[in-house]
């Protein structure tokens, strides 16, 4: 019998301006730029902080974003529901870790239960769905651990992704089982 790590206490909270600095360290950042296959920002922090502040302003309800924060408060990432289609209710989602000391700890796994957990209970979307380079074996392992599944490979441009999928109706299994 396999015992699962009990994962660590995390918060889901709205994103704000102040969140900003980080965010910018970490999309400034040429492995968490490799991870994420988009060039690191070129931007000043300035015009960043200008552009983030008009995001956070207008909302658009084809996304859902929080930030990360540990049991104790402190800012460690951000997660999303983006590219939401009403249609054929899926959307694609997306986790970062930014603080690499609490890489591999199991924030990331909490953290997408949780987004994953309010993205069930509060729309109607019935697949989500992610995707990752294919020597990402943390993420692809936080994801499974998440209750996603490979489900394919896809191609954008010249970059192969491990895609994985989660159905509402095996998220609802999961929760019985726990």
């Amino acid at each position: 019998m396999r015992v699962e790590k009990k994962l660590p206490k995390i918060a889901l909270r709205a994103k704000r301006l102040d969140d900003a600095a980080l965010d910018y360290q970490w999309q400034t950042d040429l492995e968490f730029s490799r991870l994420h296959v988009q060039p690191p920002l070129t931007l000043s922090f300035t015009e960043f902080a200008a552009e983030y502040a008009i995001i956070l302003k207008n909302q658009w309800p084809g996304r859902i974003q929080f930030a990360i924060e540990t049991g104790e408060g402190l800012h460690i990432g951000d997660c999303a529901c983006h590219n939401i289609n009403r249609a054929t209710k899926e959307a694609e989602i997306g986790i970062n870790i930014g603080r690499r000391e609490y890489w591999g700890q199991g924030y990331g796994v909490a953290a997408l239960r949780g987004l994953v957990d309010y993205t069930f209970r509060q729309t109607d979307l019935q697949k989500l769905r992610l995707r990752t380079l294919p020597d990402n074996l943390r993420a692809q392992r936080c994801f499974a651990k998440a209750g996603f599944t490979v489900a394919g490979s896809v191609r954008e441009g010249e970059v192969s992704f491990v895609q994985m999928e989660l159905t509402r109706r095996d998220w609802e299994k999961q929760a019985e089982k726990q």
